[in-house]
């Protein structure tokens, strides 16, 4: 399971330049604050609760939809119809069938997501930094500055190198494939065979998110000179004390 988490972190991080939710079903909002622990966001507390006003802003985007490669298929069975590839649903239900042929390979769909950010981040972070500067803010501290939002979506990563998974919906399906990712089709796994990381169907999820930090500090230390002493610098390319932090393959190895 490490090395299937690793793999869609890193994945994720490359194609769509947001950090990955692990695990992509748990909950994570904006203004969140806690650490980065193998790759993984860990909140504690809120700016909220540490007396940081958040004013967020929000916006519509395009439905997730991604395979990690080529040798992904789906399958859509009506009700009603027959199809033999299907074992574990019969012919009077609907579902899917989705198909692995390498293995650590990666099916994501959602419904279309909401992007939450932070807007007024430059009050946010003066705050931040003073709080560092009192001693309460630590080092390695981050915050959730942006999330991605969907209503319901499915996530599937095969661990095997012929791997599949059968999925029956108990509503009546008029969308073929999109409807693999709506919580709303009553979605149910009837078989599955070689897949590691199966969730279907799966409301309120939260896949994607931006954490920043203090530049010089934590994660970031290794790549910015910022905090020495309590002195607060400001890098010289974009008049920042902050930085965003991105997944690097080091964060699933410490």
């Amino acid at each position: 399971m490490r090395k299937l988490k690793a793999v869609y972190l890193k994945t994720l991080q490359n194609q769509y330049e947001y950090r990955a939710n692990w695990l992509p079903d748990l909950p994570l909002t904006i203004g969140a604050v806690g650490k980065i622990d193998e790759g993984v966001f860990q909140p504690f507390t809120t700016l909220e609760k540490l007396d940081i006003l958040v004013e967020s802003a929000s916006r519509n985007g395009e439905k997730l939809d991604f395979k990690s490669n080529n040798s992904i298929s789906v399958e859509f069975k009506a009700e009603g119809s027959t199809n033999a590839a299907f074992k574990s649903i019969t012919s009077g239900e609907a579902g899917f069938l989705v198909k692995f042929g390498k293995e650590q390979s990666i099916f994501l769909k959602t419904t279309s997501p909401t992007y939450r950010r932070i807007q007024n981040l430059e009050t946010v972070e003066q705050r931040i930094l003073d709080l560092y500067d009192q001693g309460k803010w630590k080092e390695d501290y981050v915050f959730i500055s942006e999330v991605v939002e969907v209503g319901s979506g499915t996530v599937l990563i095969s661990q095997e190198g012929s791997s599949e998974v059968e999925i029956k919906a108990t509503a009546n399906l008029g969308n073929g494939e999109a409807d693999i990712a709506d919580a709303g089709m009553g979605l149910k796994i009837m078989s599955s065979r070689g897949v590691g990381t199966e969730i279907v169907g799966s409301e309120g999820m939260t896949p994607l998110y931006k954490v920043r930090g203090i530049k010089g500090t934590g994660l970031l230390g290794r790549i910015h000179v910022g905090f020495r002493g309590g002195v607060k610098a400001v890098d010289e390319t974009d008049g920042s004390s902050f930085d965003e932090v991105p997944f690097t393959e080091e964060e699933a190895e410490m």
